[in-house]
């Protein structure tokens, strides 16, 4: 744990607003709610669509239980915004040392700050 304390980094979170539209969709905003993140291993990923090729990523990530971060929500690593997808109690779920995270690079539509 001692590890995780000494490699995070505030991070802001953005959260989903509620409000969408058919054509700019789901919003994310800062509601000012920061987590401290380990954030590592971003690799860049080519999917094959309908279209042809889309660019992406992935990135990994600990933090410790006290944290306040939910999937869902948003954050900006590096050039760009991820999304965690996952969120995995270690090493069990009634009692977690650490949260293990999954995230997935996101296109927006416009970057809300």
């Amino acid at each position: 744990m001692q590890i995780i304390r000494e490699n995070t980094e505030t991070y802001t979170l953005y959260e989903q607003s509620g409000s969408t539209s058919s054509y700019a969709g789901t919003e994310y905003v800062d509601n000012g709610k920061t987590a401290d993140l380990y954030l590592f291993s971003p690799q860049d990923i080519t999917e094959i669509v309908i279209s042809g090729e889309q660019d992406g990523g992935s990135l990994q990530g600990l933090c410790l239980p006290d944290q306040d971060i939910s999937e869902g929500d948003r954050v900006n690593y590096g050039q760009g915004r991820y999304e965690v997808e996952n969120i995995t109690p270690m090493p069990d779920a009634t009692n977690p040392d650490i949260y293990e995270l999954a995230l997935t690079q996101v296109v927006e539509s416009g970057l809300q700050s």
